[in-house]
């Protein structure tokens, strides 16, 4: 006689013709415990399965068979989970499913949304904690500082740090240079459901205000009255451009590397004046000092843009043109290479994260250094160049540094785009 299927309600028997359906038929487990689960998922009241008892595949999941052999089989574990209950029933058991799969699909969705605006909801309530507790301390700290509290007070005040910050506006981040490589990167990333919903984003570029001009900078801050600020607007270019350009990059006095030292004494001033506004204004500002940026909407001019982007359009060129590929220098110097969109992500942590004056450095780690030489042969093979590839000493090598190392203190931070 054919073995019928346990479970309540259901007709498969094993014959010819659910086996021919793809119905496949199971005994119970031997295991005790799990046994029991199986019995408890039929839920017929004084139900216990011998040796004969049987369940057919159509109680199971797809993910609960292995069917890497020529025998199906039930994964280790595995419990029946679907069974074709009155709906009245269905509403007291997390198994149960609904009657038709849109309602399956409604429910599902309902869940997630729900856990969506759940996890939102804790973030943003976090966030808001965070940022009170150190507005609380900084100020207490500054008190103290300026003789204006003794300890006791000051005790007494740090039991309210933990104030209700309900009521806090929405924070509004104005990132100037908005049209630039880091920040059409951070505007996506944005864009893309990593920002919060007490964040109002506001991206300028050079055509919204010339910020060189007091006034317009003004007009700026006026209009917009940003809580935060990430300012990415600057005279940027490659190597070339640097040693070009050297007196306008030079804008604080501040010995870097005599290849660009006026750019790279500007960017050492912006520590010192950070320190300064601090010191006498208690305002918290900090510089990010990325490594070698590239990515989507980067400068590809072959003299102001920077390595990457430069080698990939003069590849381009070679490739269309058919000439040989030439690389200046040895190719030897080690670089660090970031994904603009990588330290976008990183720039938003920093925003939110880094309460600290300190400079905060942004870069991949030292095992993943690459020379000049093995980018370039990246880039060949990449864009399928065949051509003649040349290294030259045109540019004086003595002017370039072999090794740029960034010391890493928040690559942890995001997982890295491979490439």
């Amino acid at each position: 006689m054919p073995h019928a299927c346990a479970a309540w309600n259901c007709t498969n028997r094993c014959t010819l013709q659910t086996r021919s359906q793809g119905i496949t038929f199971h005994r119970f487990p031997k295991e005790i415990h799990l046994r029991k689960q199986w019995e408890v998922a039929l839920r017929r009241e004084g139900f216990n399965a011998n040796d004969a008892s049987r369940l057919c595949s159509e109680h199971f999941r797809r993910e609960d068979f292995d069917m890497t052999g020529q025998t199906v089989r039930i994964r280790d574990g595995a419990v029946p989970s679907v069974f074709r209950y009155p709906s009245h029933r269905q509403k007291d058991h997390s198994y149960a499913l609904p009657t038709s799969l849109e309602n399956l699909r409604a429910r599902l969705n309902e869940t997630l949304s729900r856990m969506e605006s759940m996890e939102r909801e804790k973030r943003n309530a976090k966030d808001r904690e965070r940022r009170a507790k150190n507005i609380v301390r900084a100020l207490l700290q500054d008190l103290r500082e300026k003789n204006l509290i003794n300890e006791e007070l000051k005790e007494r005040l740090d039991l309210y740090s933990d104030m209700d910050t309900s009521a806090r506006k929405p924070h509004r981040i104005l990132v100037t240079g908005g049209s630039g490589l880091v920040g059409r990167a951070i505007e996506k990333v944005v864009q893309d459901g990593e920002g919060r919903e007490d964040e109002e984003w506001i991206f300028l570029s050079s055509k919204d205000a010339d910020l060189t001009k007091a006034e317009d900078t003004w007009a700026v801050f006026e209009k917009h009255q940003p809580t935060h600020v990430i300012h990415l607007a600057a005279m940027v270019g490659g190597l070339f451009r640097n040693m070009k350009y050297n007196l306008d990059f030079w804008i604080h006095n501040g010995p870097p590397h005599g290849s660009n030292f006026g750019y790279s004494y500007a960017k050492r001033m912006i520590d010192v004046q950070n320190r300064a506004y601090f010191q006498q204004h208690g305002c918290k500002f900090t510089s990010v000092i990325p490594t070698n940026v590239f990515g989507p909407h980067d400068n590809f001019n072959i003299e102001d843009g920077h390595v990457l982007p430069g080698l990939i359009h003069k590849t381009y060129l070679a490739k269309k043109q058919g000439t040989p590929l030439t690389v200046w220098g040895s190719g030897k110097p080690l670089r660090q290479f970031i994904y603009s969109l990588d330290l976008a992500r990183l720039f938003i942590w920093v925003l939110r994260e880094y309460p600290e004056i300190d400079p905060i450095i942004l870069s991949v780690g030292e095992e993943d250094e690459v020379s000049i030489r093995e980018a370039a042969e990246s880039i060949v093979e990449a864009m399928g160049f065949e051509g003649q590839v040349i290294v030259s000493f045109e540019i004086c090598v003595r002017k370039t540094k072999l090794w740029k190392n960034k010391e890493v203190n928040a690559s942890k931070k995001v997982t890295f785009t491979v490439f």
